[in-house]
Order: C-alpha cells, then structure tokens, then sequence
C-alpha cells in the first residue's frame, strides 16, 4: 500500500507532522488485505477471512473484492463502510521494512501520504529529537500487530504443513 516507502529518521521527519486518518481512498484498490489471528474474532463479523496462497504456505487474508484492485468496503467519499477496519488499514501511513541485506526491522512510513504535513497535525517528533507521544503509540500498536502476526504466521503454517487448508476455486457467474 505505500507507494513510497522511506524509514523513518530524525534527521528527514524530524519537523514532520501527521494527521489522522480521514479517508480510505489509500485502499481503493486493495482486494484483499492481510490480517494476524488477534482481529479474526471481529473480522468474521465484517468480511470474508481467507487463506490465499503465499510461496509454499497461506496467508491469512481479508477478502475486500472478488475483483482484481477493487474494495468494496469504502464508499466513493473514502468511508470505510464496516465496523472493522483491519489493523494493517489503521496503521497507514507506517509499515515495518525488512532489509534486503537482513537485519532490524525497520519502521517506514509512506512519504507520498497525505497524511504527512509540514504544518498540521501531531508532530512525529518532540524538540529534541525523541518520538512524540502519538508516535510512541503508533509505534506500540505497530509491535504489537507485528508480535501477533509473528504469531498468525506460525499458526498458519502448522495448519499447511497438516494439509489442512484446502485450495477452494470460485467460479463467478456474470448476468448478461
């Protein structure tokens, strides 16, 4: 979903503020999104949950649109029209990088966001350089999405490796 993803850094975001998420155009053409094990419980409330294959094992998915770059579940103004949003939607405009080369995982955040304002909104650091308190928050939230989907993943597998999960193929039929 980030378009363009930079790690975060004092020296780059340092004077950077953010603003709240106020649309979900940002998701417009997310069909399906991944999910970790915590938000099942709520998710199967609002969305079709799904194993789509991922490599040799699944991932655990929510199902937004049948079809290719399309999501049903935001209006044309951006609301997202479900109870539940799903927790990789909510974290926007922050993601966790892996380097290429190994090593820490990286907090990025998508410079092209709207979300990223030189003027409004709370700012991303304090004066002297430590994260502000919203992004502490957003920092727990993120590690505890991580921690979980760590989790998700391992449970995932265990359920692949017993061969039980079960390719399903959907044929859709379209009135002429």
């Amino acid at each position: 979903m980030l378009k363009n993803p930079q790690a975060i850094s004092k020296e780059t975001h340092r004077y950077k503020r953010l603003l709240p998420i106020s649309s979900y155009a940002f998701a417009r053409a997310q069909a399906l999104v991944p999910l970790v094990g915590a938000e099942m419980a709520q998710g199967v409330h609002n969305f079709p949950i799904v194993f789509a294959p991922l490599g040799e094992s699944f991932s655990l998915m929510a199902l937004l649109s049948l079809q290719p770059e399309s999501n049903l579940y935001i209006a044309p103004d951006g609301r997202w029209l479900a109870t539940y949003v799903p927790a990789i939607l909510r974290q926007y405009p922050f993601a966790v990088g892996l380097p290429a080369e190994g090593g820490e995982p990286i907090l990025c955040v998508d410079a092209d966001s709207d979300l990223l304002s030189d003027t409004d909104g709370q700012p991303m650091f304090e004066i002297d350089g430590e994260p502000s308190e919203a992004m502490r928050k957003i920092m727990d939230f993120i590690s505890e999405i991580e921690r979980n989907r760590a989790a998700t993943i391992r449970a995932v597998n265990a359920l692949s490796k017993h061969k039980l999960i079960v390719p399903w193929e959907i044929t859709l039929q379209q009135k002429s």
